[in-house]
């Protein structure tokens, strides 16, 4: 058995034993141990979530995303893994930057949409709806996914859309939170631009993806839109309005005042 003093025990794996080559095992993928730091661990966090560091990099992939979306998205759905970063990790973190940017920023949308006149239990009720609608897009986006499977019959998988909507989804977050910064959301007009912006890259982005085009394309890129808004809505209007008739938004506010 390798002891400490053992020159082999250094470039033998720990996890499987194998004996190591380099700064990762070949075997099972493990790198070499190195001392915990908070500082460490603190990176490798951050490096999980964003996958900086390494290729492509999330500033690689919000630029592919952002030129030619669809055959990005294609290209990493067909198994060019590497391509792009993890749709999850890429949704996860522009939700996440999206939800904390209306939170500081106190971003009201009802004033867009002309719903000033709510009691100060409304606004506060919203405003963490605001916060979770984020999030719960990954649960609306299954919904989405099963829409778009069944508008290109045959074309992907659902499970294949899902991380198309994944991609697409975390990309019109960063749209969003430019908006935000903007003081777009809380304008008629700017709520408009972002909506109709926000349906022109979901049709782009179908027409790379499933390789078609023309007006049919068009109004599938309209239906499976509205269909992420209104399953996100659902998903974040029902909670609000069961807690409401439960009469917990009462005591929601008492602790959020």
């Amino acid at each position: 058995m390798a002891t400490s003093s053992d020159p082999s025990a250094a470039s033998r794996c720990l996890d499987c034993g194998t004996d190591r080559v380099g700064p990762w095992c070949h075997k099972c993928g493990q790198p070499a141990p190195q001392p915990l730091r908070f500082t460490r661990i603190a990176g490798d966090l951050f490096e999980h979530l964003t996958d900086l560091g390494r290729a492509p990099g999330i500033a690689d992939t919000v630029r592919r995303l952002t030129v030619r979306p669809g055959t990005a998205i294609g290209a990493w759905v067909d198994g060019q893994r590497g391509s792009l970063v993890n749709p999850v990790k890429y949704a996860f973190l522009m939700l996440t930057v999206l939800a904390v940017t209306v939170g500081l920023t106190g971003t009201d949308a009802g004033r867009g949409l002309g719903l000033e006149e709510r009691s100060a239990i409304e606004q506060k009720a919203l405003a963490v709806t605001n916060a979770l609608l984020a999030y719960l897009s990954f649960i609306s986006l299954l919904v989405v996914a099963v829409v778009q499977r069944w508008l290109f019959r045959g074309r992907r998988a659902m499970m294949e859309n899902y991380a198309f909507q994944l991609f697409v989804g975390g990309h019109l977050a960063i749209l969003t939170t430019l908006a935000v910064l903007a003081g777009l959301l809380e304008s008629p007009a700017g709520l408009a631009t972002l909506t109709l912006v926000s349906l022109a890259y979901m049709i782009a982005a179908l027409a790379g993806y499933h390789a078609s085009g023309g007006p049919g394309l068009v109004a599938k890129g309209i239906v499976v839109f509205a269909s992420s808004i209104f399953a996100l809505n659902v998903l974040g209007v029902a909670p609000a309005n069961l807690a409401h008739h439960l009469g917990l938004l009462d005591w929601l506010a008492g602790r959020l005042v």
